[in-house]
């Protein structure tokens, strides 16, 4: 049974809400009351470890935002985008630009691209990568070039399944030609970033940095009212956290897409054909709702597909977990977006079991609505920040199984930008971005938008789905349903 869902999404009532919160707190403290010292005999020996490692300059201690990226069990956890580009694309003249316009900058966070992470004393550390060769970091893919999308998913998929040597900086850029198109040659660009060196959002604002032309990144909307203040959230998280956290504990999901550790195959990846974003405004509009619900919506009806094929007759909703930005708008609008991890993440159900388009959309505006003013993210935010990274490894690894058997997939939203961009003078014709599969999930699920255009693009382990790109065919029927029935409409008023 899915408490959390019962008791801190579903739940109406105001006094029984605040009646359990008061007895999980009640709960709580005798388990407190043990945990805590435990818990600062931790971060004692941490800061002792800290203080040894800087006094003998061994490496710059890494982030609290980053340490749970780095205690994970599985060393794949690497963001991944894929550019494709219109033009001749020379390697050197790349590697050149990226020099010049990162390690010669001013932001010192670019610095971290120069460091290999390793672990002294319990502690994650950046040292810098010995003899760093931007050669190992940026090269030519040497392969057979892929001819048609097919092909370069399945070269792609390739190169995101091999290791990168612990001895380095864990990031890659692999330049893929793909062979004559209308005359003139195509290549596509492969990037893996690990988590521990940032989030989708600091990926977008590296690559601001190296491209030709300035982005154009998404502007804050009209400023609306604020309905609660951060104090008054950060209050409510603290009285609403431990019935959050006690709930989730004793809940079961209903799991079809479970990742076995000891039965995991390879990382494959598809994306869908680019939508065009005003059609998805359109409909958006029509259902008062956000190009995000909109989206999240034909997810659910994709996934409801997938499910009925397998002979699911009556799909439920899924658990998923949902990524949010704790960065201002203002400063991603301004190119303000140094590399580091500021992102946490809260449990939404996906909206499944409802059997029509128009109900699964309704459900996610609902849903997503209540989730934003939910304060879910602060409890989870807090937790891995102040918790999770400052116990040792094997501990910390036990929250990797939590969120495992909490959700079924992770899904991820970033805003690429609005305009065209040019790389080392050559047309960058698409974008997408995979985020990993973080805690052993087995499906992740990412939007990006780029000048005018949309794709939603998702990475799976073979052993849960065989063939992703039957989830994205779904997700393309989904939108082009939802797309007919908008201009059906319009035409009928």
């Amino acid at each position: 049974m899915n408490i959390y869902r019962i008791l801190v999404q579903d739940l109406q009532s105001t006094i029984i809400h605040t009646t359990l919160c008061i007895l999980a707190i009640l709960l709580s403290l005798p388990v407190a009351s043990v945990a805590l010292p435990i818990w600062l005999v931790f971060v004692l020996f941490q800061w002792a470890a800290a203080t040894w490692i800087l006094f003998w300059k061994m490496g710059q201690i890494l982030s609290t935002k980053d340490v749970p990226f780095a205690q994970e069990s599985n060393p794949q956890n690497f963001i991944t985008c894929l550019f494709t580009v219109n033009g001749i694309l020379s390697v050197r003249v790349l590697r050149r630009a990226f020099c010049t316009k990162i390690f010669q900058g001013t932001d010192e966070s670019y610095l971290r691209l120069k460091k290999c992470l390793q672990c002294k004393m319990g502690r994650y550390i950046r040292r810098d990568e010995e003899n760093f060769d931007i050669r190992r970091h940026i090269f030519m893919y040497k392969g057979q070039p892929p001819c048609n999308d097919k092909e370069l998913a399945k070269c792609y998929s390739g190169l995101i399944n091999q290791k990168i040597p612990n001895r380095i900086s864990p990031w890659q850029i692999i330049i893929i030609p793909r062979g004559k198109k209308s005359g003139a040659k195509t290549f596509a660009i492969c990037v893996r970033i690990h988590h521990t060196i940032g989030d989708g959002y600091a990926l977008v604002g590296l690559f601001s940095k190296v491209v030709d032309n300035q982005p154009i990144l998404l502007t804050p909307s009209v400023k609306r009212p604020v309905v609660v203040s951060s104090t008054r959230r950060i209050l409510r998280a603290i009285f609403t956290g431990p019935l959050v956290l006690l709930s989730l504990l004793f809940s079961t999901i209903e799991n079809p897409f479970r990742r076995r550790t000891d039965l995991m195959g390879q990382i494959k990846v598809a994306w869908t054909k680019p939508f065009d974003l005003a059609d998805i405004k359109r409909c958006k509009n029509r259902f008062g709702a956000t190009v995000n619900d909109v989206l999240t919506g034909c997810l659910a009806g994709a996934m409801r597909r997938y499910l009925t094929s397998t002979g699911v007759t009556a799909p439920s909703d899924l658990q998923i977990a949902v990524t949010i930005n704790n960065r201002t708008m203002a400063s991603v609008s301004e190119g303000r977006i140094p590399l580091e991890n500021n992102s946490t993440g809260v449990f939404f159900s996906l909206p499944v079991a409802f059997p029509t388009l128009t109900e699964r959309i309704k459900a996610t505006k609902r849903r997503m609505d209540m989730m934003k003013n939910s304060t879910e993210y602060i409890v989870f935010g807090f937790l891995f920040k102040y918790f999770i990274a400052t116990i040792p490894t094997f501990l910390a690894r036990i929250s990797n199984y939590a969120i495992n058997r909490s959700c079924c997939m992770v899904m991820s939203n970033v805003p690429g930008p609005l305009n065209q961009l040019e790389l080392v003078g050559n047309v960058v014709e698409s974008a997408m971005v995979w985020p990993p599969l973080v805690s052993e999930t087995g499906i992740s699920v990412a939007v990006f938008s780029y000048a005018g255009k949309i794709r939603v693009s998702v990475k799976v382990d073979t052993a849960v789905i065989s063939d992703p790109m039957v989830l994205m065919e779904n997700f393309t029927k989904e939108v082009e349903d939802l797309v007919a029935m908008t201009t059906d409409d319009e035409a009928s008023s």
